[in-house]
């Protein structure tokens, strides 16, 4: 059976329960991704689309299901995510669809990277419209890899760009 490794990122909740912001998780072809997660928008926007899986849960309007960093990885070009995950998304798994490796870097880098897009939004519809390219993102991905990398987080030396 062959797997890809994606990442679980953690809702507020599982955050305060020790479970970290981001979790490595092996997926194989069997897991429930592949027959129910949403490609990310702007994943697909940027040519590098992200499968986008959440994780069910049994406690409904619970606020420690929040998940701030889900929601702006679903948002589209118009800045708003799917409503699925603007209220308490809770925990969701991620892979890429081409089935590479998706490593705790390269995610934060791709959020990141939705951030700076929300961030032009609200300045001004058409620049933050242009970003949208895959040349575009792998500048951001550079950048922001140099940035981390003179920040000290020596994770980053280990991102391979372009993702």
């Amino acid at each position: 059976m062959s797997f890809v490794t994606g990442i679980t990122i953690n809702c507020n909740k599982e955050r305060c329960n020790g479970g970290g912001i981001f979790r490595p998780v092996q997926v194989d072809a069997q897991h429930p991704i592949h027959q129910h997660g949403v490609v990310a928008p702007v994943s697909k926007l940027v040519d590098l689309p992200l499968l986008v899986y959440r994780h069910p849960s049994k406690e409904v309007a619970d606020m420690s299901l929040g998940n701030e960093i889900a929601e702006t990885l679903m948002v589209d070009k118009d800045g708003k995510a799917a409503n699925d995950f603007t209220s308490q998304p809770g925990s969701v798994t991620i892979v890429r669809k081409d089935g590479k490796p998706l490593t705790r870097p390269a995610i934060e880098a791709i959020w990141m990277f939705n951030d700076y897009f929300l961030e032009q939004l609200e300045e001004d519809k058409r620049v933050a419209e242009q970003l949208l390219n895959r040349n575009d993102f792998d500048h951001f991905c550079e950048d922001y890899k140099e940035d981390r990398l003179l920040q000290g987080h020596i994770a980053f030396a280990r991102l391979e760009l372009p993702l």
